[in-house]
């Protein structure tokens, strides 16, 4: 039957592009612990004449690629496992999920490369993987995963949890750290630097326009790094 087997660079892209919820249930996963499911079914493959009525009914061209970025998306272990093998009616749910994995393939891509020309990120994601199936993080590992957790920051997906990331079932970081708060102004240090804003916002004037915190060192919102000077 066949079958793909993820390295660790895709299960990162198909993460950070789509966001931290399963795209079935839209429950939370996490980084550690989720699945990255093929939307049309890998085991289609062993059955060319089926695969390619699928591809007809689902509107997709003869020379579709089930092992490419524009089939993936993250689900929940009880989602993927229940969903296995099974092949989606053509309807508009399809067609949603599929336009949401090749509408960001490109972008999911990049950041695969991204993570297979930066090492350090490659390593750290590797410690995760192997620490979480050794069952727990020490405070040692944990300190380790503060470049994943910066990364993570700065290349998320917009519908993901805003304030942290979920690193294994147990383990969810922030994606900032608040230095001091004396109840007006807050100080906090982001993946862009230290800087400051109020400690609650009622005023949208000041969010950044890019992510909508409000935490500016001068001009750049130090979470994500957006040139704001309007």
């Amino acid at each position: 039957m066949a079958s793909y087997s993820f390295n660790h660079a895709e299960r990162y892209a198909v993460y950070t592009t789509h966001g931290d919820r399963c795209y079935i249930c839209t429950r939370p996963i996490d980084l550690a612990s989720f699945h990255v499911d093929h939307v049309i079914p890998v085991s289609l493959l062993d059955d060319s004449n089926r695969l390619a009525g699928v591809l007809r009914d689902l509107g997709r061209t003869d020379d579709f690629d089930l092992n490419s970025f524009a089939n993936w998306l993250p689900a929940c272990p009880p989602c993927n496992t229940s969903k296995n093998a099974l092949v989606w009616e053509p309807s508009l749910l399809v067609q949603k999920y599929l336009q949401a994995a090749g509408s960001k393939a490109e972008q999911a891509r990049q950041r695969a490369e991204k993570v297979v020309r930066n090492q350090e990120i490659g390593k750290v994601l590797n410690t995760l993987f192997r620490v979480h199936e050794q069952g727990g993080l020490d405070d040692e590992t944990k300190a380790q995963l503060a470049i994943l957790i910066s990364d993570y920051s700065k290349d998320h997906a917009a519908n993901a949890e805003p304030d942290v990331v979920r690193l294994t079932p147990t383990y969810t970081a922030p994606l900032f750290e608040i230095l001091s708060d004396n109840g007006t102004s807050r100080v906090v240090r982001g993946p862009y630097g230290t800087g400051g804003g109020p400690s609650q916002n009622s005023d949208p004037r000041l969010d950044c326009s890019a992510c909508g915190y409000s935490y500016f060192n001068g001009v750049r919102c130090v979470i994500c790094g957006n040139m704001d000077d309007d």
